[in-house]
């Protein structure tokens, strides 16, 4: 997950915000299974980026022991993607570097676009995307130009 992240240009993002992310994909309540392969396992922690809202925070409860009134009581938190840990004595892992509405929609569609491949070509998923970045073509003839 981090190479992928790196692979995108996001390897700026806290690293217990993204392992946070890796559990909370994992300890959802639900799931009956753990994956059987490594490509399993990232396509489900895609899945879970690709469709997490923003504005409701990433809740990691690996033992199951938050109530329905508990996490309706998280869910009602303020701030951008909160992380609430049930593990963490004050609940709320605190991080410095998160991604903002604008980059967690950037790395949704990443995700998408990644799980859109086949899984035949899943060395694709780890080529940057270049196209949202802005850059200017260098003309030799301006470079050459006398001064």
């Amino acid at each position: 997950v981090k190479r992928w992240l790196a692979a995108h240009l996001y390897s700026w993002l806290d690293e217990q915000f993204v392992e946070a992310l890796v559990a909370a994909a994992f300890c959802r309540p639900g799931l009956s299974r753990s994956p059987a392969s490594l490509p399993s396992g990232f396509r489900r922690f895609l899945r879970f980026l690709a469709r997490h809202p923003h504005s409701r925070p990433v809740i990691v409860d690996p033992r199951a022991t938050l109530t329905p009134e508990s996490i309706e009581d998280i869910e009602q938190a303020d701030g951008p993607l909160p992380v609430y840990c049930s593990f963490l004595r004050t609940g709320r892992l605190s991080v410095e570097s998160i991604p903002g509405e604008r980059e967690w929609r950037e790395l949704q569609v990443l995700a998408r676009a990644c799980l859109a491949l086949p899984e035949a070509d899943a060395a694709d998923m780890f080529a940057p995307v270049l196209d949202h970045l802005e850059c200017f073509p260098i003309r030799p003839s301006l470079n050459n130009a006398p001064m």
